[in-house]
């Protein structure tokens, strides 16, 4: 477990990447609309076909299909990726795993 002190850095070293990212103007995931989306949140074939099995597997609506892209996109920001990859996606859909897991 992180101490106090440890913990403060890893908190600013998280909320200096944000200002980073809001900064060069790429810190919009959560306010992207479909039209946006499909320009910010390109993934490739793989990426798609991962989301895809996921939705069918999980039951997850369009809502959260939308949900999830725009949390990868974040955590692509984040990594200073360019593109989403099979990672970021995959974490985002551990978050909405968790998300829904606690909701229900």
């Amino acid at each position: 477990m992180k101490q106090g002190g440890e913990m403060r850095s890893a908190a600013a070293a998280f909320a200096f990447q944000v200002a980073v990212i809001v900064a060069r103007g790429r810190g919009e995931a959560a306010r992207l609309i479909q039209k946006q989306m499909k320009a910010h949140c390109r993934i490739d074939e793989e990426s798609s076909l991962l989301v895809e099995n996921t939705m069918s597997q999980m039951s997850f609506s369009a809502r959260a299909h939308d949900r999830i892209l725009r949390v990868a996109r974040a955590i692509a920001d984040l990594a200073d990726s360019a593109n989403i990859t099979a990672d970021h996606l995959l974490e985002a859909i551990g978050y909405r795993t968790l998300d829904r897991n606690l909701l229900s």
